[in-house]
């Protein structure tokens, strides 16, 4: 589900408002209050599409234990969408940072880049099934348990939240 306030698109009050945190953070490098997180990444790009396959890697390595094997190609799936997005919006010769946290019940990842154009991010559509290209926030929304999106005047702030099968669903 897309989170969506006051007609343009937000993650609640999942993250401080504002394009960085007081500790020149970017936005989303902390989880929420309301979770405690048990392990997390952060990592940072360059915006250029060679080096999305690094930052799968790093969180596919990450995931490995924290998470059941069949989950991992759909949250890196997500992850690699979301990276490309982000790249492709972000100026030339600036950074994507993304950060994921573990907690027992969930992952949630975050990808944040600069804005190189002013102007409104549509909500997520349904992509033209002839077109080439844009599917990476559709498949995020399918694949994912949540998926939000804040968008301040020159930054992009995607989450995208993955519930994981409590212990009791293992125990048959």
């Amino acid at each position: 589900m897309t989170t969506m306030r006051g007609g343009l698109p937000t993650s609640g009050d999942l993250f401080a408002s504002g394009g960085m945190l007081d500790s020149g953070e970017p936005l989303g490098s902390r989880p929420s209050r309301q979770s405690t997180t048990e392990a997390s990444l952060r990592g940072a790009l360059g915006a250029e599409l060679a080096n999305i396959g690094g930052g799968r890697t790093q969180l596919s390595r990450w995931l490995d234990g924290r998470v059941a094997q069949d989950q991992i190609g759909d949250i890196v799936l997500v992850f690699s969408e979301l990276l490309t997005n982000a790249v492709d919006a972000a100026p030339a010769e600036t950074e994507v940072a993304y950060f994921a946290a573990a907690t027992a019940q969930q992952i949630k990842l975050t990808v944040v880049n600069s804005r190189s154009e002013l102007g409104p991010v549509l909500p997520v559509a349904m992509p033209n099934p002839e077109a080439e290209c844009g599917r990476g926030l559709a498949l995020a929304e399918v694949y994912s348990d949540k998926l939000e999106i804040l968008m301040n005047l020159d930054v992009i702030e995607v989450c995208a939240t993955f519930m994981l099968p409590s212990k009791d669903h293992f125990a048959g």
